[in-house]
C-alpha cells in the first residue's frame, strides 16, 4: 500500500515538474520590442496589368470632308492687312460642295474677300446649300474648269439645277464642248459608281449623288438610278454562266466613259450573285 502511494506521488511530482518546465522554457523564448508612439503614413502599393476601357467614347472627325489643295485665306480676318479672304466653317462647307465629298481635288483661287463673300451671298439668297462655279466669277471659274475633273463639273451643275428635266441640256450648254448625250452618260456613270461604292444601297447612293435633303430632288435621282439599274439587269441571265452575261454587257457600255466600265461590270456581277435585286431599288 505504501509503495502504491509513493508511486502516485512520484508520478504527480514528475507531471507537475514537466508542466512547470514547459511554461518556464516557453516564456523565456518570448521577446518584446518597445517603441515610442508617433504619427506617420501607411503606404500600400498595388500593381496591376490590363486594358483600360472608357466609360464613354466619342469619335472626333472633321465637319468638312474633301482634299483642299489651296485656299488663299487667313483665319485671322485681315489681321495683317492683306487682301486675302478668311472663311467661317459654314462657308468652307459651302465651298467644299463645289466638288464631291469623297476626297476629290478642290482648288479655290480667290483674290479678294469680296469674291467669296459675294459667292456665299448669292448662294444664300437663292436658298441653295452649295456654292457653284458660276458664283465665283469667270476668272475663278476658269481655274476650276482646268482643275476639276469633267465628271465633277457635270455633277455640280446637275445638282445646282436639281436634276430637273432640262438640267442635262442646260449643263451641256454651260460646259460647252459637251453634248447632251455625253452629259447623260456621265450622270449614268456617276450613279452606277455611287451604287457600287455604297454597297448596293439605293438610298445611300441617291444621297451620295444628289448631296441634297430635298425629297423631290432625291426622287428624281432615284428614278434615274432605277432606270440605269434596270437596264443593267436586262443583260444578266442568272440561269446561265456569268461569262455569258458579261459578254451581253458590251452594248450597255457603248457610250459610257471608259472609267465607268469596270464599275458597271461590278454592279452587274453583284446582281448576278444576288447581292441586290430590282425589287430593292423600287
Amino acid at each position: 500500500m505504501k509503495k502504491k502511494i509513493g508511486a502516485v506521488i512520484l508520478t504527480a511530482v514528475i507531471i507537475i515538474g514537466a508542466i512547470l518546465y514547459f511554461f518556464k522554457s516557453g516564456r523565456s523564448q518570448e521577446k518584446y520590442e518597445t517603441a515610442l508612439i508617433d504619427r506617420g503614413d501607411i503606404t500600400e502599393k498595388i500593381t496591376a496589368t490590363g486594358t483600360i476601357n472608357p466609360v464613354n467614347s466619342v469619335k472626333v472627325g472633321s465637319q468638312v470632308s474633301g482634299r483642299i489643295i489651296k485656299i488663299y485665306a487667313d483665319y485671322r480676318w485681315g489681321i495683317n492687312g492683306e487682301d486675302q479672304p478668311s472663311f467661317t466653317l459654314d462657308e468652307l462647307k459651302l465651298i467644299n460642295e463645289v466638288t464631291r465629298s469623297s476626297g476629290r481635288v478642290m482648288v479655290c483661287h480667290a483674290k479678294s474677300k469680296e469674291a467669296i463673300r459675294r459667292a456665299v451671298l448669292l448662294c444664300k439668297a437663292e436658298k441653295r446649300t452649295m456654292i457653284t462655279a458660276r458664283d465665283l466669277g469667270e476668272e475663278i471659274t476658269a481655274g476650276i474648269r482646268n482643275a476639276i475633273p469633267v465628271q465633277d463639273q457635270v455633277l455640280d451643275l446637275l445638282r445646282e439645277k436639281g436634276f430637273s428635266r432640262s438640267s442635262i441640256s442646260e449643263t451641256a450648254a454651260e460646259l460647252g464642248g459637251l453634248n447632251r448625250g455625253t452629259v447623260a452618260e456621265y450622270l449614268r456613270g456617276e450613279c452606277v459608281l455611287a451604287f457600287e461604292e455604297q454597297r448596293f444601297d439605293i438610298d445611300a447612293a441617291v444621297r451620295h449623288v444628289s448631296l441634297s435633303a430635298d425629297k423631290d430632288i432625291n426622287e428624281r435621282v432615284r428614278k434615274k438610278l432605277c432606270e440605269y439599274l434596270g437596264n443593267i439587269a436586262e443583260a444578266v441571265d442568272v440561269t446561265q454562266p456569268w461569262e455569258n452575261s458579261k459578254a451581253a454587257l458590251k452594248p450597255k457600255v457603248k457610250n459610257l466613259p471608259q472609267r465607268y466600265h469596270p464599275h458597271l461590270e461590278q454592279v452587274a456581277e453583284a446582281y448576278y450573285r444576288g447581292l441586290w435585286k430590282l425589287g430593292d431599288t423600287a
